[in-house]
This record gives C-alpha cells, sequence and structure tokens, in this order.
C-alpha cells in the first residue's frame, strides 16, 4: 500500500470531521446565543466561501513554495482557527473564524490532493484521488458518530475535540514521514506570470464539470430532507436517515469513480456517470414510496461523486509541469462557486412555484451542464492533437 494515499487518507479523515461538526449542536448554539436557525445556516455559508475563495491560490501556493511546505501549514492552521472555535464566546466570533476554517480546510483539500497525484503512480491516480475524497467523507461520518459522548464530555464544544486531536497528528506524521516530491518544481521558476500556461478554456469546462459532482451532492443533502419532512409528511427521524445516505453516497461514489474511470477513459466515464444522474434525479420527479425516493437519493448523490475523481485527473493531465496545483485548484474553486448558489436557487424555485417537483428540475440541469462541459473537453482536446 502506497503510505502517501494512506498518509493523504488519514488527513482527509481528520479535517473532514470539522466540516458539519456543528450540525448536531445546532440548538445548542441557538440557547447559547440567542440566534436564529438561519444565523446558524451562515456557518456553512461562510466556511463554503472561504474554501471557494481560496482554491486556486493554495494550488498556485504549493507550486510556488513546495507542496509539503504548503500541507504541512494548513494542517497546523487548521488546528490553530479550531482551537479558536473552541474558545469562542460570540456567534459574529464563530462566523468569521468558520470562514477562515473554510480558508485552511480549502487549501489542506487543494495541496493534499496535488501532493498525492506526485505520488501516485500513473495508472493508479485516479483511483487514489476516488479514495482521498472519500476520506473527507469519513471524517464527516465519524463526527456525527462521536458528537454525543464529545457533547457529554465537555459540551457542544466538545464537537472540536477528536477532530482537532486527528489534525493535530495528521501534522507531526506530515512534519516527520513525508518528503517534497521529488519531481515537483517549486521555487522562483513558478511565478505568476507563468499562469498564462494555463489551458484556461479547457480547465474551465472541467470546472462546469466538477460543478455536477459538487451541486448535486449539496442540493441533494439541503433539500430532500425539507421534502420529506414537507411535501411527503415524514418524520424527523428521516433527516438522520438522509444525512446518512448523502455522506456514505458520497464517499462511495468517490472511491468507485475512481475505479470505473480507467486511465485514458475517464472523458467517456463521466459522460456515462452524469447520464445516468440524469436518470435518477428524473426519478426523483415522479411520486414514488418512501424506500424508492431514498434509493433514488443514494444514487444521485453516489453517480454525481464518481465523477470528482476523473475530473481531478484530466486537470493534472491537461496542466503544464509545475502548474498542476494551480489547475487542480481552479477547476475545484470553479465547481464549488457554481455549485454552492444551488440550494438557494432551488429554495427560490419552490418559493415561488409552491412545488419541490419544480425545485427538483433544477438537479436535472446540474449533470446535463456536466455531459455539455465534458463533450465540449474533449473536443478542444481533440481539436488539439489533430
Amino acid at each position: 500500500m502506497n503510505r502517501h494515499l494512506l498518509i493523504s487518507v488519514f488527513c482527509q479523515i481528520a479535517v473532514g470531521g470539522l466540516f458539519l461538526n456543528l450540525a448536531p449542536v445546532t440548538s445548542d448554539i441557538v440557547r447559547e446565543f440567542g440566534v436564529s436557525y438561519a444565523d446558524v445556516g451562515l456557518l456553512t455559508t461562510s466556511f463554503i466561501v472561504g474554501q471557494a475563495l481560496i482554491s486556486m491560490p493554495a494550488g498556485y501556493l504549493s507550486d510556488r513554495f513546495g507542496v509539503k511546505r504548503i500541507y504541512l501549514t494548513a494542517n497546523l492552521c487548521v488546528v490553530f482557527v479550531v482551537l479558536l472555535l473552541a474558545l469562542s464566546t460570540s456567534m459574529v466570533q464563530i462566523t468569521i473564524l468558520r470562514f477562515f476554517l473554510g480558508v485552511v480546510m480549502g487549501t489542506q483539500f487543494i495541496v493534499g490532493s496535488s501532493y498525492l497525484a506526485y505520488w501516485s503512480p500513473p495508472e493508479r491516480t485516479t483511483l487514489y484521488q476516488g479514495l482521498y475524497g472519500s476520506g473527507f467523507n469519513i471524517g464527516i461520518t465519524l463526527s456525527f458518530l462521536l458528537a454525543g459522548p464529545q457533547v457529554e464530555l465537555l459540551g457542544w464544544r466538545g464537537v472540536f475535540l477528536v477532530p482537532g486531536a486527528l489534525t493535530a497528528l495528521a501534522a507531526l506524521v506530515l512534519g516527520f514521514c513525508v518528503i517534497e516530491p521529488r519531481d515537483k518544481p517549486a521555487g522562483p521558476s513558478v511565478t505568476l506570470g507563468r499562469l498564462l500556461e494555463l489551458p484556461v478554456l479547457r480547465l474551465t469546462l472541467l470546472g462546469v464539470c466538477m460543478s455536477t459532482a459538487w451541486a448535486t451532492f449539496v442540493v441533494v443533502g439541503a433539500w430532500l430532507t425539507e421534502y420529506l419532512m414537507v411535501e411527503r409528511q415524514g418524520i424527523f427521524w428521516l433527516s438522520a436517515v438522509l444525512a446518512g445516505i448523502n455522506m456514505a453516497g458520497s464517499g462511495i461514489g468517490r472511491a468507485m469513480g475512481g475505479v470505473a474511470a480507467r486511465p485514458g477513459n475517464e472523458g467517456r466515464a463521466l459522460v456515462w456517470f452524469y447520464g445516468a444522474v440524469l436518470l435518477a434525479a428524473a426519478g426523483l420527479l415522479v411520486p414514488a414510496p418512501l424506500p424508492v425516493t431514498l434509493l433514488l437519493a443514494f444514487l444521485v448523490v453516489t453517480l454525481s461523486s464518481m465523477g470528482f475523481a476523473p475530473t481531478i485527473r484530466l486537470a493534472v493531465q491537461d496542466s503544464r509541469p509545475g502548474l498542476q496545483g494551480t489547475a487542480v485548484g481552479y477547476v475545484l474553486a470553479l465547481g464549488m462557486i457554481l455549485g454552492s448558489p444551488q440550494p438557494s436557487i432551488f429554495g427560490w424555485l419552490v418559493g415561488v412555484s409552491g412545488s419541490f417537483t419544480v425545485g427538483f428540475l433544477l438537479i436535472l440541469t446540474s449533470p446535463l451542464a456536466g455531459i455539455l462541459a465534458i463533450i465540449g473537453f474533449r473536443w478542444k482536446k481533440a481539436g488539439i492533437a489533430a
């Protein structure tokens, strides 16, 4: 087993526990600070904004100063911000710190992906990226499972205990067990001027493709529970069931995408993945028994997440030596920027139309955009080869 893969996945499990770790203690935060549930929702928004804004700069920093150096620094910064969050005394402090947590965790994710790409055998790059991405979802799942014991021990701030300790351990491992990739150019030769060498149009198409893997996951996670609770008159436990479906489906999908998309076949695989998402998402428009609805939700999340690893591999392949981190950062940043507003658009459509069915039509547009983007990418590449 590749030790760099093990280290990278462990780092993702550690920080993944910090993404949604406040969800189980939302009511505690509302009571302590006297805020609304909508105010607590800003904590996720501020995190995503910070993560999206840093994605491309993080990739450039790893190309400029060395991937190990920035990877280690990002993990240390995560530990520092988590400590401040645990000591925060107001909602304003938490919201600002969640933004900075998004910045440092976004840096950690982008640079970790680049680091792993340099240490991956070419024929296993897609598989390794899929396993790397699934580590994040494992961390999220663990944060839900461990929330109860941590809260009983330390109150709601206890949810930072285990992921913070694991991230500190990950930083130690990175500091003593990791070396800079031998073929990784870093230093004065990697300058801002070299950004002009990036194939911006093709990377933009990959960013649209990445938004499918991101937006579909976020939309289903944000709104299917509301649909089950309101229109289907479900019961409260469905919220927990859906959280499990979303996390498990996304994690499984990222790993499966790495296995299914063989080297040289990434573009074709993405078309098949997103075509299957279209079919599964269309099923959500048709009234069906609850188990069928939950199965379709699982398929939508799993199949859309399968696009993560092959899209990363295409970004690495399509960039020049020394700019792989920047290319990956650009693709992920664009994917998050395009995908993040879609839950709000979904809510607006439901509010205007009064129908969840109209809202779920939005889910159909995401895989369709991904299919068109990857077809455009392959056409551009074919034109260059000709």
